[in-house]
């Protein structure tokens, strides 16, 4: 299990590191998500930039689902591993995020960001 989480922690960081938002999609009429989904062996990651929190929050939003059904993601801190790049190189760590929900298999969880881009 220890090489699967180190994977899945690299997998995370690229994916929120920056290259997150690249080809992003509506996900239906009306809706203010742009989703991103990336599947990495065993784990489908889904993250979903949501438009609507930021617009009345000023801050970048991200809802987060991990899915398998052959090894335990409910322990990955995004928390701690994740980060905020624009294309100028500025990062910056997470400013909320909530616990995990879900069964260790199927996890949901948001990340809360400063707004890189000015209110």
């Amino acid at each position: 299990m220890g090489s699967g989480i180190m994977g899945q922690e690299g997998m995370m960081k690229s994916m929120m590191g920056g290259r997150m938002m690249q080809g992003a999609s509506q996900t239906g009429a009306g809706q203010s998500l742009l989703t991103k989904t990336d599947s990495q062996g065993p784990v489908t990651v889904k993250v979903a930039f949501d438009a609507q929190e930021q617009t009345e929050r000023g801050k970048l939003v991200f809802k987060v689902e991990m899915d398998t059904h052959s090894v335990e993601v409910g322990n990955i801190n995004l928390g701690q591993l994740s980060v905020l790049r624009n294309e100028k190189g500025e990062q910056v760590n997470p400013s909320e995020w909530t616990s995990p929900a879900g069964d260790g298999h199927h996890v949901k969880e948001t990340l809360t960001f400063p707004n890189l881009y000015g209110s």
